[in-house]
């Protein structure tokens, strides 16, 4: 009974170390003009996706004039990418 419950324990530990790797793996990044120039070679090597801000804003619907190239990058290093509008409350 003792070496089952040992057994159990440790598939319970094994578990848990797996799931945590798995969920520290998954690191993204939101950028929008406010971040300025991103270094996306090196942001390739730390994150899993990205959130790029197409524009939009409290005050008013604005296109980022940065999203295109982000996006760009962004593909060029091979980020996975998704794109979004912030609005505001009116």
């Amino acid at each position: 009974m003792r070496k089952k419950i040992i057994v159990y324990i440790f598939a319970a530990v094994f578990t848990l170390a797996i799931a945590s790797q798995a969920q520290a793996a998954i690191i993204g990044i939101d950028v929008s003009r406010w971040q300025g120039s991103i270094d996306w070679d090196t942001a390739s090597q730390h994150v899993s996706f990205a959130f790029i801000k197409a524009g939009g804003s409290d005050v008013g619907f604005y296109t980022d004039r940065e999203f295109e190239r982000k996006q760009a990058e962004a593909r060029r290093v091979g980020i996975p990418r998704g794109s979004y509008y912030f609005a505001g409350a009116a």
